[in-house]
């Protein structure tokens, strides 16, 4: 069986994937590594779940439109149908183990012990953190790289202690779950489908000059009703979510005393060093020389 990643033609395969009852997890037999780039790549989604750990590095996370900065040891869960990738951000790129899973095959014949959380995407009715940093859950770090130890070790009843594994990890991810109002993820998910172009090109192309007229151009709608959907997915205008995205990419960069911050407000498209330090303030309540010197000293 095949499992592939695509979206309506929005977003770029990025890998395929064969799974079969003797190997539903890959690869299997050896541990796949991968340094996102710095440059921003199209967003792709997966039939399966992707779990990862990052052992060093720093970048962000964009999930389902949603911007999430990493540094340092952290795990990633993916579920089936979310969209997402990965980017560097420090000139030394961030180290990161990707594992593969088909959850039917691999509790096929098996009893799966009620394992709900594994029908969590699809019926998007739970609120959960797809990464989570060694600090907040060493317990969750752990399972995600025990897991990816045994498949690329694939020594004997490896799959059966997969098996629990996984098991114990999205259990431990269900910990997380808020429910959500029953009406909302459903609007959601249509409004992101709808707005998934516009998202992925604001991912491409945050460093350029972008107008809300080049949005509604990407998006082919208008103005009031792009706003309206971007408003319901991400909560902010496609203006705010621009700036956003520019902010927190630059605070992963501040964390490198070496970047001067005049260059990194540059290097995430602003014009002029006064503008980024005012939507700087804005987004984390401080100048990006106090942010940065708070965040060194409680290294």
């Amino acid at each position: 069986m095949q499992k592939t990643m695509q979206f309506e033609s929005i977003f770029e395969v990025f890998d395929t994937v064969r799974f079969s009852d003797e190997q539903p997890v890959t690869p299997l037999g050896e541990l796949f590594s991968y340094c996102p780039p710095l440059s921003p790549e199209s967003l792709h989604y997966h039939n399966f779940l992707e779990i990862g750990y990052c052992e060093y590095g720093s970048g962000v996370f964009v999930v389902d439109g949603e911007l999430i900065p990493f540094s340092g040891k952290c795990a990633s869960i993916i579920y089936e149908g979310q969209t997402h990738i990965a980017q560097s951000i420090s000139p030394e790129k961030s180290l990161w183990h990707f594992l593969y899973i088909d959850p039917e095959r691999l509790y096929s014949r098996h009893n799966t012990w009620g394992l709900s959380p594994l029908d969590k995407q699809q019926s998007g009715r739970y609120t959960f953190k797809n990464l989570v940093g060694y600090e907040e859950s060493p317990e969750l770090y752990e399972l995600v790289r025990l897991i990816h130890s045994e498949s690329a070790a694939n020594a004997q009843n490896a799959l059966e202690i997969i098996r629990g594994l996984v098991y114990a990890l999205l259990m431990c991810h269900d910990r997380m779950s808020v429910l959500k109002r029953s009406d909302y993820p459903v609007k959601r998910r249509k409004h992101l489908n709808e707005i998934a172009d516009t998202i992925n090109y604001i991912n491409m192309k945050y460093a350029q000059e972008i107008s809300i007229g080049t949005l509604t151009g990407v998006s082919r709608m208008s103005k009031a009703n792009l706003q309206r959907k971007f408003l319901s997915v991400t909560g902010m205008s496609p203006i705010h979510y621009l700036h956003y995205m520019r902010v927190n990419r630059a605070a992963v960069m501040l964390l490198n005393d070496k970047h001067p911050i005049a260059a990194i407000a540059m290097e995430v498209g602003y014009g002029s060093l006064s503008s980024f330090n005012r939507h700087f303030l804005k987004l984390f309540h401080v100048a990006p020389s106090v942010w940065r010197k708070s965040r060194r000293q409680g290294s």
